[in-house]
């Protein structure tokens, strides 16, 4: 049932989508957005968090596939929360999944991930983002550099989230990234405009809960 609350999609709406998996133990958070540039079909959001969930992680989106393809299943996706970015943070909706990732080999280096530079058509800091990406093939990396073959599988993650999406509900919702000025409380929200796999594997900063760090 639709909460009454969240009311219907609205043109220039911005979706967020956090993938929470675990990895020996270790929580890896990874964040998406979309935004919707013209005026929808009427929807009602809530019913809209089950219809892009649907979308993504069932063809023709596959876009859970391409994610999970970047890798191994020492990693598992536990949970995908969507929430609306309007004026203020919406009512968020959580999907509990159990998906492994799918790419061949063992992830030995649980701090390792690649890293897939997205940008937008803003010369800021608000047109250029990073998704690093855990669960790496050990056996893909040598002396820091990511295999080609590995490259070609994280590229095709990257055109994946540059690729529009069309629910059940006729919404579309368009690749973007979104964040506030420092100093000003008006958010700035751009469309993509490219996504390209880095050639050096990264280190994640570890973050240990309840002491800020």
């Amino acid at each position: 049932m639709p909460d009454p609350t969240l009311g219907t999609v609205k043109a220039l709406d911005v979706m967020s989508l956090t993938t929470r998996s675990d990895l020996f133990g270790q929580t890896i958070l990874n964040t998406f957005h979309w935004i919707v540039p013209t005026a929808p079909p009427t929807t009602q959001r809530w019913e809209e968090y089950d219809n892009l969930f649907q979308y993504l992680t069932a063809a023709p989106g596959d876009f859970a596939a391409d994610f999970r393809a970047c890798m191994t299943n020492n990693l598992g996706i536990t949970n995908y929360r969507f929430q609306y970015l309007t004026e203020f943070r919406q009512i968020f909706r959580d999907f509990p999944v159990v998906q492994l990732g799918t790419h061949a080999g063992a992830c030995l280096t649980p701090n390792m991930a690649a890293s897939i530079e997205r940008r937008a058509n803003l010369a800021t800091r608000q047109g250029v983002g990073r998704v690093q990406i855990a669960g790496v093939p050990s056996a893909q990396v040598t002396s820091g550099l990511l295999s080609g073959a590995y490259l070609t599988v994280l590229n095709d993650f990257a055109e994946t989230m540059m690729t529009e999406i069309t629910t059940t509900s006729g919404v579309t919702w368009v690749p973007c990234l979104t964040g506030f000025k420092k100093g000003s409380p008006t958010r700035v929200t751009t469309e993509l405009v490219s996504a390209q796999a880095k050639l050096e594997a990264r280190v994640m900063r570890r973050r240990t809960v309840g002491l800020g760090i």
